[in-house]
């Protein structure tokens, strides 16, 4: 009998690890930046990916601990649901520095994904030392010349470029730029992305010409890597549509926001925040033009799409929208809309800040 038992348990631990083993294969398969039907398929695998991060984590091996962690952050990043995708970050952070040291690759890629959340939620100070951290430790494990050091160097960027310290911001775009054409060559995605947030930078800082020869030469790069259907080709796109429409060539930026919008809905679905902001680009390319006929219908997209994510804590983007909403109402003198809309906005002012706080008291004087 104890000889069947010690049997039984070997199996059983064979079973777990063979499991384990499994559920690594199948998130590797899923891209960073998935499409709607990845996505899709990949939800059948949620509750196993949970019931693995929580209880299995001692049947991983070592290098393969993080993987159903990522799984699960980047499920739930991808359709905007932040709040859950940082529950996960953190845990897969304690997980991994218990597991593998405070010193590992996938401690740096841990740190990376709550930081990657931070800055979307725009909490820049958060998210600054904890890219410092992730840099420091692949410095010490890699030394300067390495990619993975290049990542640190493109996210820090990123993030000095978002708070428009653009001069922090250029030469790490710069040394990232360097170390990725080294190590795999121009036509690459690391590479091709760095140059995209590179323009970025240079249309932020209106350098115009700069960046308009950066981006063209981006999107024939992807168009190489990617094909004509890829969600990055619609994230460039939609930013040199975003320079032309700041240079006032409305219609060559309709042409291109229009076909940005077309690939996110066809590749991301009608709730990704990506068709999001392709939506509101279009939105407001049509309200600077003054084709407020145009731009109504869009704006009202946005906010709807933009009420559902709130649910998430997502309430900065719907506050601006609606105002720019209203404006195109007030100046029509479309007053029964300019109220509707001046209600939203009193109703979020309270549910944000409560009835007694100056806006909401603001507010309430122009609807009267």
């Amino acid at each position: 009998m104890p000889q069947l038992e010690v049997k039984q348990n070997v199996e059983a631990e064979q079973l777990k690890q063979a499991f384990c083993s499994v559920i690594a294969e199948i998130v590797q398969r899923l891209p960073n930046t998935p499409i709607l039907g990845q996505v899709k398929a990949f939800e059948i695998y949620i509750p196993h990916l949970s019931v693995s991060a929580i209880s299995l984590g001692h049947w991983f091996h070592k290098e393969k601990l993080i993987w159903p962690f990522l799984g699960l952050i980047r499920f739930y990043r991808w359709q905007g649901l932040y709040n859950r995708a940082l529950t996960w970050s953190h845990q897969c952070l304690e997980r991994v520095q218990s597991g593998c040291g405070e010193r590992h690759p996938d401690v740096a890629t841990s740190l990376d994904n709550i930081a990657a959340i931070y800055r979307v939620q725009k909490h820049y100070e958060k998210a600054k030392p904890l890219y410092y951290q992730a840099l420091e430790i692949r410095q010490y494990l890699f030394g300067e010349e390495h990619p993975e050091v290049a990542t640190s160097l493109n996210n820090l960027a990123n993030l000095y470029s978002d708070e428009e310290n653009y001069e922090e911001a250029k030469p790490l775009f710069l040394r990232a730029l360097e170390v990725y054409e080294h190590f795999f060559g121009k036509n690459h995605l690391h590479t091709v992305t760095t140059l995209n947030n590179l323009a970025d930078l240079y249309r932020d800082q209106k350098y115009y010409e700069e960046a308009e020869t950066i981006y063209l030469e981006v999107l024939e790069r992807k168009r190489c890597l990617f094909g004509n259907k890829h969600p990055s080709l619609a994230v460039t796109l939609n930013n040199l549509a975003t320079l032309y429409r700041e240079q006032k060539r409305y219609e060559d930026a309709e042409q291109l926001y229009q076909q940005a919008l077309h690939l996110d809905r066809y590749l991301l679905g009608e709730e990704h925040q990506d068709t999001h902001n392709s939506l509101l680009s279009l939105a407001r390319l049509y309200r600077d033009w003054n084709k407020d006929e145009e731009a109504e219908p869009l704006y009202l997209e946005v906010i709807a799409l933009e009420e559902h994510l709130m649910q998430q804590g997502n309430t900065d983007a719907l506050c601006v929208s609606l105002y720019e909403l209203y404006d195109i109402y007030f100046a029509k003198e479309l007053f029964q809309q300019t109220e509707f809309i001046l209600e939203k906005i009193s109703g979020l002012e309270r549910y944000l800040f409560g009835d007694q706080h100056v806006l909401v008291g603001r507010r309430f004087n122009e609807l009267a």
